[in-house]
């Protein structure tokens, strides 16, 4: 992958990712540690196993190390910086092994499962009943990696995050190193999905799987105007297309979930290349919100570079990001011209704030 020219700070997030089905005598050979799809986990954020994961991961698991066989550990004590790694010590016993894999509309799976004498006894046993994966995120919540995962007593680690500037030893070297080895402003694909296609198909549309953003853009947009159409004249409708009505209902939802995600993405993008350029975007929170991309890709645009100045405060010979160090009258002056106060620099622009520690 391509070297970055800022790198993309990273989180190790655990969390909650279902519950073990009933285990008889024999244990699972394969397991779905995380789906496929968006999951909310409130303040954190979000986790997103898209075909952006597809594309980075195996990458990603050779630069943390990864790229053989996983952990499947105890209430994650294989992950440095959870309280059950500070608990524990070495040798720190594992419940399983597994090659750590992602299959597109399922999610992250681990196969080839050996348990240890450890874990085969804990599970048999009835000690755990939930899994949960310690996965690397990007920015935007997409996940590009597998630190390892975890057989855990339900509801222990909702709130577990591992911040790559709070990380520290071998983990924060390996974060530091694979979001270096990231693009700056990677973006994943809009592909679409089996069960996309499926309902095009009921629509007696066709999408290809590989189709480009574009052509799926395009293809939406299509079965959006012949949902409305065919809302409009209900009587017209055929037998067949009466009988498909949930499967439009659940179109029309799908489309403007993923047209909603897509354009979330791309207004963060320009917002994000816009602070990096120090440029002041005089908009409230509620305008960005309503500003359509056009318009606000054009403010970006024309948007003078460097109305908020941005100078280096990590030492020498240290990593780390620039960041204000305070607000000249002139600065002030500058930016109150154009509707903008400090404190608006500091809610959409963060990273130039002069409370923002550096990494």
């Amino acid at each position: 992958m391509p070297k970055a020219t800022t790198d993309i700070l990273l989180t190790l997030c655990a969390f909650s990712a279902g519950g073990l089905d009933v285990l008889g005598d024999e244990l699972p050979s394969r397991l779905v540690i995380c789906p496929w799809g968006s999951r909310d986990i409130g303040a954190r954020g979000k986790v997103i196993v898209n075909q952006k994961t597809v594309a980075a991961f195996a990458a990603s698991q050779k630069l943390l190390g990864r790229d053989g066989k996983v952990a499947g550990d105890f209430d994650h004590n294989t992950v440095e910086g959870h309280p059950a790694y500070l608990a524990d010590k070495e040798p720190r016993h594992v419940a399983a092994w597994g090659i750590a894999q992602v299959e597109p509309g399922i999610g992250i799976t681990v196969t080839g499962l050996t348990y240890t004498p450890e874990g085969e006894a804990a599970l048999k046993g009835g000690h755990f009943q939930d899994i949960s994966p310690a996965v690397v995120r990007d920015e935007q919540g997409v996940v590009i990696g597998l630190h390892s995962w975890a057989f855990c007593r339900h509801g222990q680690i909702e709130g577990f995050t591992i911040e790559q500037a709070a990380a520290t030893g071998r983990l924060k070297a390996q974060l530091s190193a694979l979001s270096a080895s990231l693009p700056e402003s990677e973006s994943a694909p809009m592909k679409p999905t089996p069960e996309l296609i499926a309902l095009f198909a009921a629509l007696g549309m066709s999408l290809a799987p590989e189709a480009d953003e574009a052509a799926v853009a395009t293809a939406l947009k299509d079965a959006t105007t012949k949902i409305e159409e065919a809302k409009k004249k209900p009587e017209a409708m055929s037998a067949e297309v009466q009988s498909i009505k949930g499967e439009i209902t659940a179109l029309t939802t799908e489309v403007k979930t993923l047209q909603g995600e897509r354009d979330e993405l791309k207004r963060a993008e320009l917002l994000r290349q816009a602070a990096a350029e120090g440029k002041v975007i005089p908009l409230s929170a509620e305008t960005l919100k309503v500003t359509p991309l056009s318009v606000l890709a054009d403010i970006v645009k024309t948007a003078k570079a460097g109305e908020v100045p941005i100078t280096k405060k990590t030492p020498d010979g240290e990593t780390g990001r620039g960041k204000v160090e305070t607000f000249s009258a002139e600065s002030i002056e500058r930016i109150a011209a154009l509707g903008v106060t400090p404190e608006d620099v500091a809610k959409y622009a963060p990273h130039l704030s002069p409370d923002v520690k550096t990494a």
